[in-house]
This record gives C-alpha cells, structure tokens and sequence, in this order.
C-alpha cells in the first residue's frame, strides 16, 4: 500500500473512531421547518442577511416553536441564538449593540405567557432580558 493510500486510511479510521465526531441518528418527527429573511440591523454590508429558522410541531394546540436566528455574510454562516417563542417572535424598535431587539412570548402547559426580549451582545449573540 502506497504511503499516501495508507495515511490516508488512518485519517478516516480515525475520524470514525473519533470520540468528538458528529454521529447523530436522526429520527422522523411530526415537525415543520420554516425560513424568513430578518431586518435586524439598518447598516449590512453587501453580502450579509440575517434569517430565522421556525421549527414548528404539526399537531396538538400549545405545541413548542423553536426559532434558531443565524448571521450569514457571503455564505459563512453562525447562529446567534435558538429560542422557544410559541407565541410571538416579533422585531421591535428597540436596538442593542446595532441589531433590533426581538419581543419572544411563550406559553407553558398552564397557559401562562412569558415574555422576554432577546437582546444582541456585543458580538452579536442574541439572549433573554426579561421585559
């Protein structure tokens, strides 16, 4: 076996053996995904969107929604947060570090509303703030 073959083998042995690689096994779930376009900052350079992912359950009433909100500047992309938002995920006037502020409300199994704003540090990374 050829010297280069042979590295090669070990790499991927090693990679598959690897205690940190990504194995998930993925199950099939009742849930929708969803894609929307954001317009949390005033001042993008070209190339650069902010969206959010909506994962939705699609049965039942006061199902969880998870939304993942991710930076995306020429293609390199990062997540700046994922929260439960069942009620309401909303930008509002409000700005912290250059990025608008995003009223999250959520019911729990009692039907008692929580809301919280979601607040960008400053870099960039959205957390809860209660109202």
């Amino acid at each position: 076996m050829r010297p280069g073959l042979l590295l090669a083998a070990l790499i991927g042995i090693a990679g598959v053996l690897s205690p940190n690689s990504a194995n998930a096994e993925f199950q099939r779930a009742d849930q929708l995904l969803y894609k929307d376009v954001l317009d949390l900052s005033d001042d993008l350079q070209p190339g650069t969107e902010y969206f959010a992912y909506a994962v939705v359950q699609s049965y039942g009433e006061n199902m969880p929604v998870i939304y993942t909100i991710v930076y995306s500047h020429k293609g390199d992309q990062r997540v700046l947060g994922a929260f439960r938002c069942d009620k309401q995920f909303e930008i509002v006037s409000s700005k912290s570090n250059g990025l608008y502020d995003i009223r999250c409300v959520r019911q729990n199994v009692f039907s008692v509303e929580t809301s919280v704003l979601l607040k960008a540090d400053g870099s960039g990374i959205y957390h809860e703030h209660r109202d």
